[in-house]
């Protein structure tokens, strides 16, 4: 009896110490008292065993009051936030509170009663490693009867999740022997995270203000240094261990100490922003100009400031950015407030920080009828509030709730709130007890993590990890209904040309007007979503049940779409028009999955640029074999070009007007082992798509520069010159020039024996480049053509600035020159034009002697074509060339 009630005694002091610390800090306040109290434990023990013979005509009367006691210690134990257990000397749980049942993942206290605590909660050191009883930290109060704390501990849960907490042990006694002890603990989850997040702001601020050019200082009221950043420590000359021993002043010359010191002054006294110009001593004893910025407004004991070297500011005032930010070094974690609802009186309270929360006038206690409170919800959120607070009543379970409460200055905030339900001796719920916290910014924080992991940044349209959800949605629908749907992909038609001439800026305002007409011209239940870069995918559900119907249907809302991106757009002033091409694929049900029918409706686009763009076209099976064939095709392609032989290069001979051989054009030919000739036609457009023309070109580059060193020592081809068809990729590399400089320097070939010969489209892609590039290789001696003049867009007031030496006829205009009236003007116009430029000329596709007498009548005395001869390998070309007579020719190197 005696162990019993002292135990009784002990575990009422400590439902005192508990209740009379609700909030955090007095909480832990409360409890330290509790702890001198069992101090006391053996002088009561000593005082009840002198008045034992007492205890009989006392019994009935204290066991009354030991139950009353208990039963409040149970309340308040299932009340309290922090996990409480106690263990016997075994290690063995006695009693589990509410909180610590929750944590740890149980349901009922009997789960842990008599079951070993260390066993049962798995403790784990934080390695993951389990230790020995003996060294685990929650034990130690056994062994040798001290307090113990822990600040981390990692206890796991009943589901094996590890949770940190911070964690007390008070040893109990009976006759002076340990019988077990009492342990508190909490979850710290939210602290550690809350410091994680902490170190990674203090990290990022320090990097940021690293990498800042201005000099930033953090120092206290007398003026010593806290914090200095990179800059400084440049600017100064000084370590940063140097710096942070001495104050700001002793780095300021003695004439200039008062000046700063009662402006400094004034910076506390007043709170004022300091802005001076300042001098700083070097660490070399050098004197720098400087001006300072400083402020104590956060009022922390600290003034952080930054000065910069205003030597360099003054030359360049105007391009200089202004770099005085301050980064938040702190949180703080989040605060809980008290809410206590009154059932039978209808009437909630709360506490200041609960008052704070729901926007109230701030006292200890503010107490609020219930449907009152409810008006403060809301709107949206008023019935499930009701209906989740009755349900908890009835069925007197726990409740975590989350709500938005409108504050009187019209704010809206959200709410998470934890009550329990208590009942009284009669099962009647007649209180909820719990706590509530702000969690508007986690939502706000939520919003945008879902923002970014699902929208487009720019448009805000779906990206594509939504695009796929909702395909799939889409094909769901599909299946059941047995309606078909559409896919539509959209690229924009010269986008990069935009890009490039205007700027990204322009071409980010033209992405959002076309992702704003897109969202404009859809029906309701459709999607549309931005994939990257100018490509949009349009999803169209619910169309007709017959294929036929299904695909007129897709087809309008493709031409609507079309004709709609085709209109003008104004792009901050500057009016642009484009087009797009679409790729269009039905679909229904689930015979395709979402990465077939977004393949098939890509290469549907691809179809529609190669048929001109501005178009739409729809998915073929043809097609996509095609796409097949092409792929297997550029694999064939590329070990082409590692193998010897497959790759070869011909001549096509040219004459000028008097009969006499000036050069041969180099085309390329590839021998396939398995198909044979493959048509360049084929292989030259998909060798420009896939990027390997370059390697292409640079062996054929290579192979000319060769040639002409072969025929420079040769008698009768040394005045043969080499002009080698350079391809838009090729000429845009950053080394190419370097290159042709290398390859001239390496073979001793004279550079004005090489010709490069380019297209209006790769010279007049970056104007700027191309003819920094043409004057660089000019300069060294390599002359230029313009091939195909006159199928391109070239300007004629670009075409002048270019440094070329040859313009060259395309031969779609020399075919029909003796029987179209309109080629033939073109051709006498090209030309008249070199003329004017002082150009060479060169028709290219002569077949007749008809073609070549036209030509000659008007001023081109340079033809390649038939009637001259086909492209012959090199050593056929050699012997034609010094047959024709005394050479003086241009050799082309096409690929």
């Amino acid at each position: 009896m005696v162990s019993f009630s002292i135990i009784g005694y002990l575990l009422l002091l400590i439902s005192i110490v508990i209740l009379a610390g609700a909030s955090t800090g007095l909480y832990r306040k409360a409890r330290a008292q509790g702890e001198t109290a069992m101090l006391k434990y053996q002088e009561l023990e000593q005082r009840y065993a002198r008045d034992l013979h007492s205890a009989e005509a006392r019994s009935f009367e204290l066991a009354q009051s030991r139950q009353r006691s208990e039963e409040k210690f149970r309340l308040v134990l299932d009340s309290a936030a922090e996990g409480i257990y106690g263990l016997d000397g075994d290690g063995c749980f006695t009693f589990v509170n509410r909180a610590a049942l929750l944590m740890l993942g149980y349901q009922h206290e009997s789960e842990l009663l008599k079951k070993n605590a260390h066993q049962t909660i798995r403790h784990t050191k934080p390695g993951g490693i389990r230790p020995a009883q003996h060294e685990s930290g929650m034990f130690r109060a056994h062994p040798d009867g001290r307090q113990s704390h822990q600040d981390v501990e990692l206890l796991w849960t009943r589901t094996g999740r590890a949770l940190p907490v911070e964690l007390r042990h008070h040893p109990l006694y009976e006759d002076q022997q340990i019988r077990g002890s009492l342990v508190t603990f909490t979850d710290i989850t939210e602290p550690l995270r809350v410091e994680a997040e902490r170190a990674a702001i203090e990290h990022k601020f320090h990097s940021l203000m690293d990498a800042s050019p201005d000099a930033v200082f953090v120092s206290d009221y007398q003026g010593r240094l806290q914090y200095v950043n990179q800059s400084a420590l440049n600017l100064l000359g000084y370590s940063r261990a140097e710096l942070l021993e001495k104050t700001f002043f002793e780095l300021v010359p003695g004439e200039w100490r008062d000046i700063y010191q009662g402006n400094f002054d004034a910076l506390i006294k007043h709170r004022k922003q300091l802005l001076m110009e300042a001098r700083l001593l070097c660490k070399d004893g050098t004197r720098v100009a400087l001006e300072l910025s400083a402020n104590n407004v956060f009022d922390d004991g600290l003034v952080y400031g930054a000065f910069r070297d205003i030597r360099l500011r003054k030359e360049t005032e105007k391009k200089m950015r202004q770099m005085v930010d301050r980064l938040s070094l702190a949180t703080s974690a989040a605060k809980l407030g008290v809410v206590d609802f009154n059932i039978a009186e209808n009437l909630l309270s709360f506490d200041r920080r609960g008052c704070q929360l729901h926007g109230f006038a701030e006292q200890d206690e503010y107490l609020i009828d219930c449907a009152e409170y409810q008006k403060s919800l809301h709107p949206e959120d008023r019935d499930r509030f009701h209906n989740a607070v009755f349900n908890a009543i009835a069925d007197h379970s726990d409740l975590h709730l989350q709500f938005r409460v409108i504050l009187p200055s019209g704010q809206v905030r959200n709410i998470e709130s934890f009550v329990k339900v208590t009942p009284d001796a009669h099962g009647r719920a007649i209180r909820m007890l719990g706590v509530c916290r702000d969690i508007t910014q986690q939502k706000v924080d939520e919003y945008e993590i879902n923002l970014l992991a699902f929208y487009d940044p720019l448009t805000k349209l779906p990206n594509r990890r939504l695009l796929v959800d909702r395909l799939k949605h889409a094909l769901a629908v599909s299946a059941h209904a047995q309606t078909y749907g559409a896919v539509l992909f959209l690229d924009l038609d010269h986008f990069k040309i935009l890009n490039d001439t205007r700027g990204h800026d322009v071409g980010d305002l033209l992405l959002l007007e076309v992702a704003a007409r897109l969202q404009a011209c859809l029906r309701e239940g459709d999607s549309v979503a931005r994939l990257g870069g100018d490509e949009f995918v349009v999803i169209l559900e619910s169309l007709s049940t017959h294929q036929e119907l299904a695909m007129h249907q897709a087809e309008l809302v493709g031409g609507k779409i079309r004709d709609l991106l085709a209109q003008s757009y104004e792009l901050n002033g500057y009016q642009y028009q484009t087009s797009c091409s679409i790729g269009i694929s039905l679909f229904i049900g689930h015979q395709e999955s979402v990465d077939d029918l977004l393949k098939h409706a890509d290469s549907a686009m691809y179809q529609a640029k190669t048929a001109g763009r501005g178009v739409y076209r729809f998915f073929d099976p043809l097609m996509q074999s095609a796409l097949e064939q092409r792929a297997l095709l550029e694999d064939d392609l590329r070990r082409a070009i590692e193998r010897y032989g497959e790759l070869e290069l011909h001549y096509q001979i040219q004459m000028d007007h008097q009969q006499h051989p000036i050069g041969a054009e180099l085309l390329l030919r590839w021998h396939h082992p398995e198909h044979g000739i493959i048509n360049p036609d084929e292989f030259i457009p998909l060798a420009e798509e896939t990027g390997l023309i370059v390697p292409i070109g640079d062996w054929i580059l290579k192979s000319a520069v060769v040639q002409l060193k072969v025929w420079q020592d040769h008698p009768l081809m040394s005045r043969l010159t080499l002009a080698v068809n350079v391809s838009e990729k090729q000429f845009r590399r950053a080394d190419f020039v370097e290159k042709i400089r290398r390859l001239l320097q390496v073979s001793g070939v004279r550079p004005e024996m090489l010709k490069l010969e380019l297209t209006e489209s790769s010279m007049l892609e970056n104007i700027s480049d191309t003819i920094a590039k043409m004057h660089t290789l000019r300069n060294i001696g390599v002359r230029f053509s313009l091939d195909d003049f006159g199928t391109g867009y070239s300007s004629l007031a670009y075409l002048k600035r270019l440094p070329l030496d040859q313009l060259k006829i395309d031969q779609s205009f020399v075919h029909d020159i003796s029987t179209d009236p309109n080629d033939a003007a073109i051709v006498v116009m090209i030309i008249a034009m070199s003329k004017a430029l002082g150009l060479n000329v060169l028709a290219e596709g002569v077949e007749t002697k008809a073609q070549r007498d036209f030509l000659e009548a008007h001023g081109c005395y340079a033809f390649q074509g038939y009637l001259f001869g086909k492209p012959i390998p090199l050593l056929q070309f050699e012997k034609l060339a010094i047959q024709s007579g005394n050479p003086s020719a241009v050799l082309v190197a096409a690929p």
